[in-house]
């Protein structure tokens, strides 16, 4: 197991936290695996991990990682190994993300199956959100390791990838934790509001 593990900042009580996960085999001539983490509350990158880990090594560094940070919502890309996500959800990883599927309607269809789906309908909503919240200012890169993969991040061919010769596995890291984030937030939101039962209008009493 070859990883670099970089942390820019402890846990803090309270806050919420969301990893996305970009997969790969473990081999010394494959892309590397990733793990990007990002506090919510405050929109900062706050751990990363790049190296040649494979699906078991990678489940553990996201256990440690998602249990460390608060039981943070883990999103894993499933396009390249299923073996990552297979292993949190049999060890009983607490919040895993579950996907959603793009009907062309309102709202997403939930669904019972594991992990990110990355196609050629999630890739260009995955880029347009995460620049976007770059943009504003709603999400904040730490690493300059991912900064560098995002100058060569372009619309080539039809598809939003890194230059020939070039990786783009931090950023795909990236935009999964941003559409992570977003979920977590929507999701915490949802767990503090109270939902009043109203009849034509009018509020029932308690």
């Amino acid at each position: 197991m070859v990883a670099a593990v970089r942390i820019w900042q402890d846990r803090i009580s309270g806050h919420e936290y969301a990893i996305g996960v970009d997969p790969a085999l473990g081999y010394a001539d494959s892309d590397d695996s990733v793990i990007e983490v990002g506090n919510c509350n405050t929109g900062e990158q706050v751990a990363e991990v790049q190296g040649k880990l494979d699906g078991n090594d990678l489940a553990e560094e996201c256990d440690l990682l998602g249990n460390y940070y608060n039981e943070a919502l883990i999103g894993v890309e499933i396009n390249k190994d299923l073996t990552c996500v297979n292993r949190l959800w049999t060890g009983g990883y607490p919040n895993l993300y579950f996907r959603a599927e793009e009907t062309g309607r309102p709202f997403r269809k939930q669904t019972d199956k594991l992990g990110w789906d990355t196609n050629i309908r999630t890739r260009p909503m995955l880029v347009t959100q995460g620049r976007n919240m770059l943009t504003d200012g709603s999400v904040v890169m730490k690493s300059q390791e991912l900064i560098n993969q995002w100058k060569i991040f372009v619309l080539e061919m039809g598809k939003f990838q890194a230059l020939a010769g070039g990786h783009d596995d931090l950023v795909m890291g990236f935009l999964i934790m941003c559409e992570m984030m977003m979920i977590q937030l929507n999701s915490a939101e949802a767990r503090t509001k109270t939902f009043t039962p109203m009849v034509n209008g009018v509020m029932i009493e308690k």
